[in-house]
């Protein structure tokens, strides 16, 4: 039976109705076969729906995920401390086995994991939820009920700032959640959600690839076909196109390049020596060379390029930890990789990565460089090589995670450094360029840096790439992990 607010209520028109697909762009839509006007049936079983997941009771099955993704790392990490977890479910009800766990044991600090609101959905609106699905984690700071622990939730947020790892602040209307209990008990307790749209509905939806950022700090790209390559190359004869379909199985890839900090563990861990240290020098921008500098040569075609005694990826120690670690050749990183149970991504992998999975875009972010006038990469603004105005922010290499993430949570995609990839180059020309000293056509990078102008290359796009010797390396070239 209605209440009379029910029958009184005004009928809902067509304009309310929406069928969301789990995608973002009109082409990525047609790419898939869907138009308006397609047939759609209602189902409520978990499956996917492009890059995200729908179903009901979507607070249990992710954050199980989560507690099982956690216990695996677990047995791969030596922790300082116990690490106990729990699950409850219904608690709708009450919070009954929520507030049983928290009169029974003490702890430390308490992390609650849930489903969380976000806005980017017609019905809600980013001004009363600003987060996003795929924008990382939220750390809830409030609820209906409760305020959570202001210590605890900024270290959280500290730790994944720390690890490049994205998240989203959040401030819950309406909403409550398992550590309700635990906080009335005295125990310091912090939320963490799961981006969900629909919260308990019948259809709520998650991107899976949050859980993942979330434990490892690699992103998932689901298995597909995708587009790469273009049949209209700014510079053909570095082998841009042709545009081809790929079949491409799930990866994981890191949101962020590797940066000093993480380079400093595994060279402290292993005593690993690069190759420019062995040699003795490294390439230098001759803007970034010292007056004391003991210069041991020039790149043939490229002066600005300057081989300098003593340099190596321990340049930026002290001042940049957060920076991308450079003067890494192919060799270095593959090193690196084997030391942490991971690879360097293919070509395919990271030009999929880079597009968010949307066919034919120019930029991680679409096909204008400056959207609206903004600056979405770091890359060279003025007249190259003599003078970079900096407008983007930077004259130099930028923190990994700066400028917006693309569609799939990727920083940096382009521009700031070039990125080592796993393959083996093939093109029909050497061109010289801004952007590498003698490429030599071996090992494939991708990217562009941020030293690269549209008067000499604009190889800060998707489809664009260069290729060096395997133990070459340079200021403006570093590498991500995939796996």
């Amino acid at each position: 039976m209605l209440t009379r607010a029910q029958v009184e209520a005004p009928v809902a028109s067509w304009d309310d109705f929406f069928v969301d697909i789990g995608i973002e762009q009109a082409d990525e839509a047609r790419e898939l076969g869907i138009y308006v006007g397609s047939p759609v049936v209602f189902r409520t079983q978990p499956r996917q729906v492009g890059r995200r997941i729908v179903g009901t009771s979507m607070d249990d099955h992710i954050c199980l995920c989560v507690i099982e993704l956690l216990l695996e790392a677990q047995t791969r990490t030596s922790l300082a401390c116990e690490l106990f977890v729990g699950a409850t479910v219904q608690e709708e009800n009450g919070l009954h086995g929520a507030r049983a766990m928290a009169r029974r044991q003490r702890f430390d600090h308490v992390i609650a994991l849930d489903v969380g609101l976000v806005g980017d959905i017609p019905s809600v609106g980013e001004a009363s939820y600003p987060a996003r699905l795929g924008g990382g984690p939220i750390i809830v700071h409030k609820d209906a009920l409760v305020a959570y622990d202001h210590s605890l939730s900024w270290a959280l947020g500290d730790l994944a700032d720390s690890a490049g790892l994205p998240w989203q602040h959040g401030v819950f209307a309406g909403y409550g959640s398992d550590g309700i209990p635990f906080i009335q008990e005295g125990m310091p307790t912090a939320l963490v959600c799961i981006p969900t749209r629909y919260t308990h509905s019948p259809f709520e939806m998650i991107d899976p690839r949050v859980t993942a950022v979330a434990i490892d700090g690699l992103v998932t790209v689901p298995g597909g076909s995708y587009v790469i390559g273009t049949d209209n190359p700014w510079i053909p004869a570095d082998g841009e196109g042709p545009r081809r379909v790929v079949e491409l199985a799930s990866f994981r890839i890191a949101p962020c390049a590797v940066t000093v900090a993480e380079f400093t563990a595994f060279a402290e861990d292993t005593g690993f020596v690069t190759d420019a240290e062995r040699a003795g020098w490294s390439f230098v921008f001759v803007d970034e060379v010292g007056d004391d500098a003991t210069i041991v040569g020039h790149s043939a075609g490229a002066p600005w390029w300057v081989g300098v005694e003593g340099t190596t990826w321990r340049d930026a120690l002290d001042a940049d930890p957060d920076h991308p670690v450079v003067h890494i050749s192919w060799n270095d990183a593959t090193a690196y990789c084997r030391w942490l149970g991971v690879r360097l991504p293919t070509e395919m992998e990271w030009e999929v990565a880079a597009s968010g999975g949307v066919p034919g875009r120019i930029f991680p972010w679409g096909n204008e460089l400056m959207p609206s006038g903004v600056h979405m990469c770091n890359v060279w603004q003025g007249s190259f090589p003599s003078e970079n105005t900096g407008d983007d922010g930077f004259r130099g290499r930028a923190p990994v995670n700066a400028f917006l993430p693309n569609d799939f949570g990727l920083f940096n995609m382009v521009g700031n450094v070039w990125e080592w990839c796993a393959d083996t180059l093939g093109r029909t020309g050497t061109p010289s360029s801004c952007c590498s000293p003698a490429p030599s056509g071996e090992k494939v990078q991708k990217g562009g840096s941020y030293l690269c102008h549209d008067s000499y290359c604009a190889r800060y796009r998707i489809q664009a790439r260069i290729g060096s010797s395997p133990d070459s390396s340079t200021g403006n070239v570093g590498f991500r992990i995939a796996k």
